[in-house]
């Protein structure tokens, strides 16, 4: 259930009641299981004697709990939106986060001839059947304070942590509804925010220091 903070009463009782996040007309949440394992975990050096940054090179699993076919985006799963970090899956659940960066949109322009083709289709998406999965691989960076600081958010202390990702189902400038409308027979394109369970990582003390996470 995503604990997303954003818009105050509306989502603590979304993720209390356990409904889903986007338009009703997206399959999406609840129909598209989102797992993760972490894969590797590096601590580096940056420009600051107070931090200390950590990588975790994670493994996402979308599995299509649903009885109908789910269009996805093939870049769906590489690049979090959201990467919403909490002490503990109660306190992910309350909404007390210790880190929650949004990352928007660049901009960029659909790719040339970007029409609800069936050529696009087969080219750009996934048409995942019931009870199919396919794996992803992402990356996500956070920062860790030398000395414990309880008291200051987004940079986290040494211990446990717990992590729950958002991906962007339809992130083109075109609108989703077209294409939709248009693949209806062939799926349900899912287009809204997916999460992922969530899943605990620990920071250890006087971790080994690399120079770079590159």
């Amino acid at each position: 259930m995503p604990p997303y903070f954003r818009f105050a009463i509306l989502l603590i009782l979304t993720v209390m009641l356990g409904l889903p996040l986007g338009s009703s007309s997206s399959p999406g949440q609840g129909h598209l299981l989102a797992t993760v394992e972490v894969i590797s975990q590096k601590y580096c050096s940056v420009e600051d004697d107070e931090l200390f940054a950590v990588d975790l090179k994670l493994r996402v699993n979308f599995q299509n709990h649903s009885d109908k076919v789910l269009i996805l985006d093939k870049q769906f799963g590489k690049f979090a939106s959201e990467q919403i970090i909490a002490k503990s899956k109660e306190s992910l659940a309350l909404g007390n986060l210790e880190s929650n960066p949004i990352f928007d949109s660049f901009g960029y322009e659909d790719p040339p001839h970007f029409k609800p083709s069936t050529k696009l289709l087969r080219s750009n998406f996934i048409l995942l059947a019931p009870g199919q999965s396919f794996e992803s691989s992402t990356t996500v960076g956070t920062y860790v304070w030398y000395v414990s600081k309880p008291d200051k958010l987004s940079v986290l202390n040494y211990g446990s942590h717990v992590l729950q990702m958002g991906f962007v189902g339809w992130s083109y400038a075109a609108k989703a509804a077209q294409f939709a409308e248009a693949w209806q027979k062939f799926g349900e394109l899912v287009t809204e925010v997916i999460y992922t369970e969530p899943i605990e990582f620990q920071i250890p003390r006087n971790p080994t220091i690399e120079k770079t996470c590159n």
